[in-house]
């Protein structure tokens, strides 16, 4: 199944203002690529994705890679005895009103014993504003719009002699707030 973009072809359509189908591919696949770039550039899942993150062991706070956190779907383990095993969701706490998102070891509890291989550990969780685009803020929307429409203008690295601008000034303001503190793309 295709992922779901926060802007619409007849949306982006309308912001380049072409009237005709021709393109529609070429179009849609621009609005796939400035979206993921936003999201690489920001470390903002924008529609809501299942992600994972592996440990070799148990650190005292997991940061999850991708904000904003929705939820934890599961935090599975191989234990001593080369079992996969899943953590009691009461083993842990889930704070999905940080940025980046992150999960702790519950008051009281201890981590289950793993063979401390690399990637002995997977928390499987869900990053996104939601399910629809009503939910994607308006700025993370209009730079995808921003981008896809300059690069559908400038197909080729060169153009008749100006040097091609590869992220339009507008879009990386309306991405600065977004950006997700100390992500590294």
């Amino acid at each position: 199944m295709a992922q779901l973009e926060p802007v619409t072809l007849a949306e982006m359509k309308t912001h380049l203002r072409v009237d005709h189908d021709d393109e529609d591919a070429y179009i849609q696949s621009l609005i796939t690529a400035a979206r993921e770039y936003v999201e690489e550039q920001t470390g903002r899942r924008l529609m809501n994705t299942t992600e994972y993150q592996y440990y070799a062991g148990w650190p005292t706070e997991m940061e999850l890679r991708w904000s904003p956190l929705s939820s934890v779907t599961s935090i599975v383990y191989v234990d001593t005895s080369d079992t996969t095993q899943t953590c009691s969701s009461s083993v842990y706490d889930v704070d999905t009103a940080e940025v980046p998102g992150r999960v702790r070891q519950a008051y009281g509890q201890t981590w289950p014993t793993n063979r401390g291989h690399e990637n002995d550990i997977t928390v499987t969780y869900v990053a996104g504003y939601g399910a629809t685009a009503d939910s994607v803020p308006e700025r993370a929307k209009h730079a995808i719009k921003l981008i896809a429409a300059n690069w559908y203008e400038h197909r080729e690295a060169a153009t008749d002699g100006k040097a091609p601008v590869e992220v339009p000034m507008a879009a990386t303001s309306l991405l600065w707030n977004l950006k997700v503190p100390n992500f590294c793309s």
